[in-house]
């Protein structure tokens, strides 16, 4: 549904049709997953990959951090 990359492409988030957000690294190495409360809209990874920045449809912006 949504994909992002940092700038050096070593990690990747996706985001899913069933509300899942996952972020994997470069090797396709599971980071973590989680479910998300809303219809997500757009996802941002910082250029560094240390945060991510989910917009839902209801408005609502949050900032995950990623390590």
């Amino acid at each position: 549904h949504r994909v992002t990359s940092t700038y050096t492409r070593k990690r990747f988030a996706v985001a899913t049709l069933e509300r899942h957000l996952i972020l994997v690294d470069d090797t396709g190495d599971l980071k973590w997953m989680l479910e998300a409360p809303d219809d997500i809209a757009r996802i941002r990874l910082a250029p560094l990959g240390d945060y991510l920045i989910v917009g839902f449809a209801s408005g609502r912006i949050v900032r995950l951090n990623c390590d």
